[in-house]
């Protein structure tokens, strides 16, 4: 697809290119991968810088006489003519014939990303049929101390088309992208590649694409050898150059676009399927007039009584809201880290020092404030505390949440008596002070029906009356960080 203002911004020294979508409700998703392997040889005297802008002008040379195959339907797309698929006139004949099926406009962008047509990219190294035109091994002499460099780079480049792109262009086309895409590649190596001499051949430039639901495709080149906490800087940048938010992870590994067709075992939603995603949109109408909702923004994980084959019933409804809260932040991908159990929480709780040892497989309650202190020690998250004396004075809360969920967005854990309950979203009508609260309540004993959750009001609005006089409550309110 053609290139616009959009792609002309982008900085060309850091490792990311854009795929910008002319049409969303059609295109054709190709997929080239494969590899490009080179060997150096290095003198003691040689040069990285010098020898990394040789080997990739080489490699920018040798692209051009790449040929590409969609070994399914036996096409090979080339500069070559004689090499070119005379069976298709365009790519939305390629898909047809690949997928067995017509383009849909009414897919998600989602769904025509996972429909891509997989490319294998080779280089051409067939002998000429005439003897004196054949190659011979080539030597090269030379004194001193030398080594052999290894460059193996794994190549996965996006391509996005016009269903009507015509065969007899669709080489030039890849051959764009993918010079891209090595740009971005050499980008990775300038700025990292150096830093991993030590055992350089462990550096590997990895591909990750982003889709944020915007008209454009990001992707990024990271170097394996470094963890997204060292490449803050660089999204940093990245961000910038997009104006993309800066508040929130967007481009980390674990954000990367998940292709319907692969089976990634770090794919959350296939880890978390057991459980209920956000039951709140199945709940019924609150019923305050003209009030003003606010709601939690982003995913989580309905937690309560009983999960996972574990009885925690009448003691781990806290627990049960720290979990949902954590839930939040994995699946905002603030972090990668496993829904901690009961045991984690209480481990936590001891190694701080706010518990003593014995606490550790008890069944005994937490609170509001021992969820923030978690919150802290696993995730470095800091929390606001709201207090009230008396179920009665939560309405006067109700500014304070309908602010935390239009700026935070993080679910809230309510602790009064022994119950403890999660907030979700709040509506509140500022002329007659009528709220009401968007409620998970964790004592929910049953399996993950979400009919039966919602009917009975477990996932439900609540008014308040649903709150005790005779309790004071404190609401952990989490704070998300504010990063990429």
């Amino acid at each position: 697809m053609a290139d616009t203002s959009r792609s002309e911004q982008v900085d060309r020294n850091l490792p990311f290119y854009l795929n910008e979508f002319e049409d969303l409700k059609t295109f054709v998703c190709l997929r080239i991968r494969g590899a490009l392997n080179y060997n150096n040889i290095l003198s003691a005297d040689s040069s990285q810088s010098e020898l990394l802008s040789e080997q990739f002008d080489k490699i920018f040379n040798d692209s051009q006489n790449l040929n590409f195959v969609i070994k399914k339907i036996n096409l090979i797309i080339s500069n070559s003519r004689e090499l070119s698929g005379q069976n298709f006139q365009n790519c939305s004949e390629i898909y047809e014939k690949y997928h067995n099926k017509t383009l849909q406009p009414d897919e998600s962008v989602q769904d025509k990303l996972s429909n891509y047509i997989p490319i294998d990219l080779f280089k051409e190294v067939t002998v000429q049929d005439n003897p004196e035109q054949r190659y011979s091994p080539q030597f090269i002499n030379h004194k001193g101390i030398c080594r052999i460099q290894a460059f193996k780079i794994p190549i996965d480049c996006l391509v996005l088309v016009d269903p009507q792109t015509k065969i007899e262009n669709l080489a030039e086309i890849i051959l764009e992208k993918l010079n891209q895409h090595l740009q971005s590649v050499k980008n990775c190596y300038k700025s990292y590649y150096q830093q991993y001499l030590k055992n350089e051949s462990n550096f590997k430039a990895e591909t990750f694409h982003f889709y944020t639901n915007q008209d454009f495709l990001i992707t990024c080149v990271y170097p394996n050898t470094f963890q997204d906490d060292s490449l803050v800087n660089l999204r940093k940048e990245i961000h910038s150059s997009l104006d993309l938010q800066s508040d929130r992870p967007i481009l980390r590994r674990v954000d990367a676009f998940q292709f319907s067709k692969e089976s990634n075992p770090s794919d959350v939603t296939q880890q978390f399927s057991k459980y209920l995603t956000n039951p709140h949109l199945s709940a019924k109408p609150s019923n305050v007039k003209n009030g003003k909702q606010s709601l939690v923004k982003g995913n989580y994980l309905y937690f309560h009584y009983m999960q996972d084959n574990f009885n925690d019933n009448g003691w781990g409804c806290a627990y049960r809201s720290f979990q949902t809260i954590f839930s939040w932040f994995r699946l905002q991908n603030y972090t990668t880290k496993s829904i901690p159990t009961h045991r984690d929480i209480q481990k936590a709780l001891v190694d701080m020092g706010d518990k003593q040892k014995e606490f550790i497989g008890s069944s005994k309650w937490i609170g509001s404030m021992e969820i923030s202190f978690c919150l802290n020690q696993m995730l470095n998250v800091d929390c606001k505390i709201l207090s009230v004396s008396k179920g009665s004075e939560l309405v006067e809360k109700a500014r304070e949440l309908q602010y935390h969920f239009e700026t935070e967005g993080t679910p809230v854990m309510i602790g009064g008596g022994v119950l403890a309950h999660t907030i979700v979203g709040v509506d509140f009508d500022e002329l007659t002070g009528d709220v009401q609260f968007l409620i998970l309540d964790p004592h929910y004993t049953g399996g993950e029906d979400i009919k039966t959750i919602t009917t009975k009001g477990w996932v439900a609005w609540k008014d308040m009356k649903f709150w005790s006089e005779n309790s004071y409550y404190n609401m952990c309110c989490p704070i998300r960080p504010k990063g990429v």
